[in-house]
């Protein structure tokens, strides 16, 4: 039950402490009228609480001091708090009556908030339970529960942004749009004991030929590719494959011997068999090397550019166009072409489809260095231009043939 106060009544606190204070009160109390204090204990610093006027119920009892070092069990609270004097909990009637309208609170003398043991003085919480004891109001300038989770407290949705955005293809490279050189093709591995063989199998129709072999050279000058010299399969001797090379210069492919003595093979097509080009270079470079050359009659000669003999032809009636013993090439139609070249020697041969045509001695035999270059291509002289088709390339220590 609740007494009746002047203004309201007061919720139903726990019941079982606010009673066990009670009886330890009446217990320990006077009997009446022996002591002149026989009153409601005093509160630090605050004023004596003044009864209510009896009710229907009789005067309310005089109520002891707690235990303040006694925690209360309050099960809605966070935390434990020393009881706190001035808040009064019982059941069925047990409290004290609030002050008279205008009179301080106990313990909130001169607008204070706290009571003489640093409690937050307390007002029903609309919110709280029947069985809670969590009455308090936020005190100016003290602690404040947290509001609830509105969402703020965690990282804002995932919008998006937060990830890398998807992958659109600029982190990929572009599609090879054929002006990028085809990825190096191995060497041909089946040469048997040559230095190198290419058959220009290995790339692409309209790439550049094995870049991990050759060197592309157009008009006098190295280049990584060029559109006058091309893998094609517009032709080819052996395969489906063969290289194309249209005359500006010098213009063709190159690499290196390994050693200074050495047999060279290679399958040739030439477009037309005018006086002059040059279609194979083997030494240092244009200027300083030993050739095979159309010379003449369209003759299949060997010239020799550099010391000791300058521009050198063999066979020597090849360059008056009265050559019996001279080879002439047949347009249009594939050549074995070979050339040996014997630096112990000083001597170059030439041979076409198996058979000699030309061999340059001492006399007409340029050194070779090292490691000479070698050269496949067509070069202008004398104002003969062709283009040509070269297949089946191989160089070796020894004589390969035409199988």
């Amino acid at each position: 039950m609740t007494v009746p106060f002047a203004s309201g009544s007061v919720p139903r606190p726990t019941a079982l402490a606010a009673l066990a204070s009670l009886l330890l009160a009446a217990a320990c109390s006077a009997p009446p009228g022996a002591d002149d204090d026989d009153g409601l204990p005093e509160f630090g610093g605050g004023a004596v609480q003044t009864p209510a006027a009896p009710g229907a119920g009789g005067a309310p009892s005089a109520v002891g001091t707690p235990n303040a070092s006694a925690p209360v069990n309050d099960p809605v609270a966070p935390a434990p708090t020393p009881v706190n004097p001035n808040e009064q909990t019982g059941n069925g009637g047990i409290g004290i009556a609030p002050p008279a309208s205008g009179s301080p609170s106990p313990g909130n003398q001169s607008g204070q908030n706290q009571g003489a043991g640093g409690s937050a003085m307390v007002a029903p919480d609309p919110n709280a339970g029947s069985g809670g004891s969590s009455f308090e109001t936020p005190a100016a300038g003290g602690a404040t529960s947290l509001p609830p989770n509105d969402g703020n407290q965690q990282p804002p949705p995932n919008d998006g942004n937060q990830q890398p955005p998807p992958n659109d293809g600029a982190q990929q490279p572009p599609p090879n749009d054929g002006n990028q050189p085809p990825p190096p093709a191995p060497v041909t591995t089946d040469c048997g004991s040559a230095f190198f063989c290419d058959d220009f199998e290995g790339v692409a129709a309209g790439a550049s030929p094995n870049p991990a072999l050759w060197s592309i050279m157009f008009n006098y000058s190295p280049t990584e590719a060029n559109a006058n010299v091309q893998v094609s399969a517009a032709n080819a001797r052996g395969g489906n494959q063969a290289l194309r090379v249209e005359p500006m210069g010098r213009t063709g492919i190159f690499t290196s011997v390994p050693q200074n003595s050495y047999f060279i093979r290679a399958f040739m097509q030439i477009d037309e068999v005018g006086i002059g080009p040059v279609f194979i270079g083997a030494g240092t470079e244009a200027n300083n090397e030993v050739r095979f050359r159309i010379q003449g009659q369209s003759f299949a000669t060997i010239n020799s550019v550099g010391s000791p003999q300058n521009d050198a032809v063999r066979p020597d009636a090849a360059n008056s166009g009265n050559c019996p013993d001279c080879l002439p090439l047949v347009a249009n139609q594939w050549l074995c072409v070979e050339m040996g070249i014997d630096s112990g020697a000083s001597t170059a041969t030439l041979w076409i489809d198996g058979v000699e045509a030309a061999v340059a001695t001492a006399q007409a035999f340029v050194p070779q260095p090292a490691n000479p270059t070698v050269f496949f291509g067509t070069m202008d002289v004398q104002g003969g231009s062709t283009g040509i088709w070269i297949d089946d390339i191989a160089v070796a220590s020894t004589r390969i043939g035409c199988n």
